[in-house]
């Protein structure tokens, strides 16, 4: 019977059925001298399920039949810091740590365990360990350097961020955060060449295309906000969040020059089609770009639809379609 539960639990979870091969590894849990793979079995599944409190007990339980196993309480620390518990993750992490010191990702997860807990100092230490054991750690770089700035010392944290843009993996992440900081430093210049940097790197900062998005229609420099767009549509694999921003910026563009509202239908009518026609933000730009293009029926009936969709807690969106469609019902896009 013991065996059957299990073979059950694992054709489920095959399926990805992660309720029922809950429900089988949870019956076999229950028997006393369980084995610890059947508890890494349960807590996967409930992971699946977002039950993480209970994800978290089925780890612990795991735990104690088998408490040698690190990457287990490494898992478990994940868990912990999904949850905010990051005091009980911090914890977990040292144990790791104290076990195996000569592995450079379990300084790692000390790190960030420790940065997600408000405690910096600590943190550089374990990035600065991380490193020592594998100087080319690129996580651990970019953690380290903007740790090192929220510390006040910019100079060093500046060197550690410049050596991870030469790593592809995080040289986004990295240009993004130089941005940051150049703008907290008051070089506005700096910082939009570093988020060109960090759009045009392999994998693009996502953070970095909307901030220089937003930075260009700041300075009115539309061009450069359709151009960014645009190439974030062709290289993010999935681009709705930028279709819809290059629909509305097309759409509703003060500049005459860069407002296409075919262009516009276009790209709002592909976001709508992905989104199941759900979506309350992307039927309002659906529904601006209607109304560029001089379908104010169209339009109304869209932005009447969308508000229909509008959360108690998108009161701010709620307010957006309301002035909306009382542009598109006196015909003014």
């Amino acid at each position: 019977q013991v065996f059957a539960l299990e073979e059950l639990g694992d054709l489920f979870a095959r399926k990805q059925d992660f309720a029922r091969a809950a429900d089988f590894y949870g019956r076999l849990a229950s028997n006393v001298g369980i084995r610890a793979g059947t508890l890494i079995k349960l807590s996967s599944a409930l992971q699946s399920l977002k039950k993480l409190p209970e994800a978290t007990d089925a780890l612990r339980q795991a735990l104690q039949s088998s408490p040698h196993m690190t990457a287990l309480r490494s898992d478990l620390g994940s868990l912990l810091l999904q949850q905010g518990k990051t005091a009980e993750a911090v914890e977990e992490y040292k144990l790791v740590v104290a076990a195996r010191p000569e592995f450079p990702t379990a300084h790692y997860d000390l790190g960030v365990a420790l940065s997600q807990a408000n405690q910096p100092a600590a943190a550089a230490i374990a990035f600065r360990e991380t490193l020592r054991l594998a100087p080319d750690h690129a996580d651990a770089l970019v953690n380290l350097g903007v740790t090192l700035f929220q510390q006040g010392q910019g100079a060093e944290g500046r060197e550690f961020l410049l050596r991870a843009t030469k790593l592809d993996a995080v040289a986004g992440a990295a240009h993004f955060n130089l941005a940051i900081a150049a703008r907290k430093q008051g070089d506005p210049a700096e910082a939009v060449r570093h988020l060109e940097q960090a759009t045009a790197s392999r994998p693009p900062s996502l953070a970095a295309i909307e901030e220089l998005v937003a930075q260009y229609s700041r300075e009115v420099k539309y061009a450069d906000a359709r151009r960014v767009l645009r190439e974030a549509i062709a290289v993010v694999p999935e681009p709705l969040k930028f279709l819809n921003a290059l629909a509305g910026l097309l759409a509703t563009c003060p500049d005459d020059s860069i407002r296409d509202g075919a262009e516009a239908l276009r790209l709002a009518r592909l976001a709508d089609e992905k989104t199941n026609h759900a979506h309350p933000a992307i039927l309002s730009t659906l529904a601006s770009a209607q109304a560029e293009t001089g379908d104010f029926a169209a339009a109304v009936e869209t932005a009447t639809r969308a508000l229909g969709l509008v959360s108690d807690q998108q009161a701010p969106l709620r307010e957006v379609l309301t002035r909306q469609l009382e542009r598109f019902k006196a015909g003014q896009p």
